[in-house]
């Protein structure tokens, strides 16, 4: 499991969403858990596709994922 900042479901499943920062994202960049090819990040033993991003008055930018697969593995 990737360390975050937020509270983690045991399970995912198809269609769930979850909001990450722009720290957390560039921590999983830093792992090497984005595809570029299919723009999805891995985290949790799930695929996870930006579907929104907003930008918060501080200048750090809050994203939300949802999962397209479930069952990835995490190499």
């Amino acid at each position: 499991m990737i360390n975050i900042d937020l509270p983690t479901f045991s399970e995912w499943g198809v269609d769930d969403t979850r909001d990450l920062d722009d720290r957390a994202l560039d921590r999983l960049n830093d792992e090497d858990r984005y595809d570029s090819y299919d723009q999805t990040y891995v985290a949790d033993g799930a695929r996870w596709k930006i579907v929104n991003e907003r930008h918060r008055s501080d200048g750090r930018c809050v994203y939300t994922l949802e999962c397209t697969a479930v069952g990835v593995r995490e190499d």
